[in-house]
């Protein structure tokens, strides 16, 4: 999506297009980095519920 955006955005000189352009890119890099974290968090979670727990005293 940011890549088409961009690639349009390239034969205009509107500078309301090129803000809508630049805030396009910000939110799908946002929306992607969330979309990562969330995956670290879970995968961090699975590691943690997945070790087996020492002897009970």
């Amino acid at each position: 999506m940011r890549q088409v955006a961009a690639l349009y955005a390239q034969t205009l000189d509107d500078p309301v297009i090129v803000a809508a352009v630049n805030d396009i890119e910000m939110l799908a890099t946002n929306l992607s980095r969330k979309i990562w974290q969330k995956i670290a968090i879970l995968q961090s979670s699975l590691r943690t519920e997945a070790q087996p727990s020492g002897p009970s005293l």
